[in-house]
C-alpha cells in the first residue's frame, strides 16, 4: 500500500483550514512499480483521482483532464516533476478570496479587501499567528503572491493585470449557466 498526503481546502467561517487527507492506494496486483508503504508529502488535489485510476487500469487520459496521474510519482519514489502548489478559491461577499499553499505555508489575498495573509504551516498548523507583516517572511510572501497572480492570468473577473492583484472585482458564479 502507497500512502499520500492530499491538502485539501476547506470552509470555515472567513478563514480556510488545510486539512491533511491520506489517501491510501491499495495494489493487490502489485501493478504499480515503486517501494509500497512509502509516504509522499506532494500537495494533490481531488482532480487527480481520476487521471490516477485511469493511468492505473490502462486508459489513456484524455488531455482534457486537468489533474495528474500519481502512478509516475509513486513508481519514480517522489522523483517526477510536480506541482509546486495549488490555488483555491472561496467566493463568500467580503470574505471572497484565493489562496494557494504548497502544504508547508500558505498565503491568502482576500479579493474584496485587498487583505493578505501569511502562514507557516509547519509551525503553526491551525493558522493562528499571520506572518504577513514579518521580515523574514517577505521573500516567501512575494514568491506566494507571483504565483497567485500567475494562476489568476486570464480570469473573466480581472482579478489581475499580470503583474499585481487588483482589488474590488466581484467574483462570477462558475455554475451561473445552469441557474439560467
Amino acid at each position: 500500500m502507497t500512502t499520500l498526503t492530499v491538502w485539501v481546502g476547506g470552509k470555515v467561517g472567513d478563514s480556510i483550514k488545510d486539512l491533511p487527507i491520506d489517501i491510501i492506494i491499495y495494489d493487490p496486483g502489485n501493478n504499480i512499480k515503486g517501494k509500497h508503504g512509502k509516504t509522499f508529502e506532494e500537495v494533490v488535489e481531488l482532480m487527480d483521482i481520476m487521471p490516477t485510476l485511469l493511468d492505473c487500469a490502462g486508459i489513456e487520459i484524455p488531455n482534457t483532464v486537468d489533474g495528474y496521474s500519481l502512478k509516475d510519482l509513486i513508481e519514480d519514489e517522489g522523483n517526477t516533476k510536480w506541482r509546486e502548489c495549488i490555488h483555491g478559491e472561496h467566493a463568500y461577499g467580503e470574505d471572497s478570496n484565493h489562496y494557494i499553499t504548497n502544504g508547508k505555508h500558505k498565503y491568502i489575498w482576500f479579493s474584496q479587501t485587498g487583505k493578505e495573509q501569511y502562514f507557516d504551516l509547519e509551525k503553526d498548523p491551525h493558522e493562528l499567528k499571520d506572518l504577513i507583516n514579518e521580515e523574514d517572511y517577505q521573500e516567501n510572501i512575494n514568491h506566494f503572491r507571483e504565483l497567485l497572480i500567475s494562476e489568476l492570468e486570464g480570469r473573466e473577473e480581472g482579478y489581475t493585470d499580470g503583474e499585481k492583484l487588483i482589488v474590488g472585482r466581484k467574483p462570477v458564479d462558475s455554475l451561473r449557466h445552469i441557474l439560467d
